[in-house]
């Protein structure tokens, strides 16, 4: 708790909890997708291994990229890819 002096009046001011950002609007958020976009057309354009594609991406963890993927898009990377042949 801070305390501000004021003229014969002492009044408290807590500050208020910070405010969690949602990821799509954090930096970090933008970053995800900006390797989302390339998965994603690394996928389209290219024939390179589904398993390649999330360190070329930049993602550390296959895994990490792969539950992004389906969550944003619904589909799993083979299945995006085979649904771009059609």
């Amino acid at each position: 708790m801070v305390w501000i002096l004021r003229p014969a009046t002492l009044l408290p001011v807590v500050p208020e909890p910070l405010q969690q950002r949602p990821l799509a609007g954090s930096v970090l958020g933008g970053l995800a997708n900006a390797r989302l976009d390339l998965a994603k057309t690394l996928l389209a354009d290219t024939d390179i291994p589904v398993c390649d594609i999330p360190e070329r991406c930049g993602f550390e963890s296959p895994n990490h990229l792969m539950r992004l993927f389906k969550r944003r898009t619904g589909m799993t990377m083979l299945q995006y890819r085979k649904g771009l042949l059609r």
